[in-house]
């Protein structure tokens, strides 16, 4: 199609390619229109032109000052003869296009050729053209370009990442096999020290003789209490084997005879044993009974050694059940506490504080009584302890008489929940 294109800084005849709806010829006064018209009183896009089935077609696009064919003002697309006379906005000197001829040809997409320049015209329209299409040929080059760049940047960026990772890694092995190295170079680094810090290592791994620690702290605040009774002997009596269930899970009773005096073996040429001594007196109550069991397994021990193992379980044991029923006392007591303070807080509340600020209360005082609950039922269901203070572990007669009236059933149930958690956590941790 072939027009001729008159505005107030010249005029210009140019020759369009059929395009489709999808890239239609854009005219209005930006420089990136194919045909760009110098006048204010034109949109920055104000119309296209497109072939739809062999038909050139106008089609209004944003412009506020609307265009018109022929004089009739334009709202929809508009199918194009010769002689129309195109015109945009509403000035008197508004730029017009008339239509010189219109060829059916393929649609294509070409750019918009200038075919001739009249004398006195103004070269404005051309040479923006020629820009135009030059921009238009960078801007479809660019992805091919900036395809390969973005690419790169992403496979850098995944290598930096990937050898951050890597260093991070190794810094990490570097420090965790220099630890080792420290413990053992400071002045006191036995292999009892490292069991206790590696569940998985065992006094019976290493040579070297563990350092023994005294029996003697006593806890000094109301913390769970996690080491032994003051006294050089087992707490209380050895219980009986017919009315206390063996420590090792089985329902067999201990042989009826007399067992030897605790220090009678502690001068033994087994250093195994040596050592399993020395972890009575250094180590909690669940690791000291994780390498009895540990001494069992790696090892026949003859007779007498089994009954030294049988009491010494039983008064780990023994010792992990108050330090139970301690712990919970006081979690009691401490819920109590706090509840009665939220309580406390809530009636001094001014009277126009939200719903939503007492709520907060309210549900802080929910939670911690469903904890006080959950404390009680173990307290009450499964140990069958109904006392609400802790445990004395200096009064001795005390000790005894909480013995005498403690349930067997339950007792035996419980002491087999501990061996098998302290077998499963290999010593960390005894319920």
């Amino acid at each position: 199609m072939r027009i001729h294109l008159t505005h107030a800084l010249g005029e210009q005849t140019f020759e369009l390619a059929p395009r489709s709806v999808e890239d239609p010829i854009v005219i209005g006064r930006s420089s990136e229109a194919d045909l760009q018209v110098p006048s204010i009183d034109i949109s920055v896009r104000h119309a296209v032109l497109f072939v739809h089935q062999d038909r050139w077609v106008l089609q209004n696009d944003v412009s506020s000052t609307g265009t018109r064919i022929n004089g009739r003002p334009v709202h929809g697309p508009v199918v194009l003869k010769t002689g129309d006379v195109i015109t945009f906005g509403i000035s008197p000197q508004t730029a017009r296009i008339d239509i010189v001829s219109i060829d059916s040809y393929p649609v294509s997409v070409a750019p918009v050729i200038p075919v001739e320049s009249d004398i006195g015209s103004l070269q404005t329209v051309s040479t923006t053209t020629r820009f135009s299409n030059r921009l238009r040929k960078r801007r479809s080059s660019t992805p091919s370009v900036l395809i390969p760049v973005v690419g790169a940047i992403l496979i850098g960026a995944g290598c930096v990442g990937l050898l951050w990772a890597y260093m991070a890694y190794t810094r990490k092995i570097s420090a965790r096999d220099e630890q080792p190295k420290q413990n053992q170079n400071s002045s006191q680094a036995p292999a009892l020290v490292r069991s206790a810090e590696n569940p998985r290592q065992t006094i019976f791994m290493s040579g070297h003789e563990p350092t023994s620690v005294s029996r003697d702290p006593q806890p000094t605040s109301p913390e769970p209490l996690s080491v032994r009774s003051p006294q050089s002997n087992p707490p209380g009596p050895v219980p009986d084997p017919r009315t206390e269930p063996n420590t090792d899970g089985s329902d067999s009773p201990v042989p009826e005879t007399t067992p030897e005096p605790v220090n009678s073996l502690a001068t033994s040429d087994d250093p195994s044993w040596q050592r399993l001594l020395e972890a009575r007196d250094a180590l909690p109550p669940a690791q000291a009974l994780y390498h009895y069991l540990q001494y069992r397994q790696l090892y026949n021990p003859d007779e007498s050694k089994r009954q030294r193992l049988d009491i010494f379980q039983n008064e780990a044991v023994d010792l992990l059940w108050w330090q139970r029923i301690n712990d919970l006392v006081h979690q009691q007591n401490q819920i109590q506490t706090q509840i009665e303070e939220l309580k406390q807080e809530k009636s001094k509340l001014p009277r126009d504080a939200t719903p939503e600020r007492r709520q907060q209360f309210d549900k802080q005082v929910r939670h911690l009584e469903s904890l006080f609950n959950s404390n009680q039922l173990i307290l009450r269901n499964e140990m069958k302890f109904d006392g609400n203070r802790p445990v004395d572990w200096s009064d001795e007669a005390q000790l005894n008489e909480l013995r005498n009236h403690r349930d067997v059933d339950a007792y035996r149930r419980w002491t087999q929940r501990v061996i098998s958690r302290v077998q499963s956590t290999r010593g960390a941790s005894a319920w």
